[in-house]
């Protein structure tokens, strides 16, 4: 569950950079 939560922020974060 954990793993998840962190994965979609690192995408969010990714996203938002991109």
């Amino acid at each position: 569950m954990t793993s998840n939560s962190t994965y979609r922020s690192s995408k969010k974060c990714s996203n938002s950079k991109n």
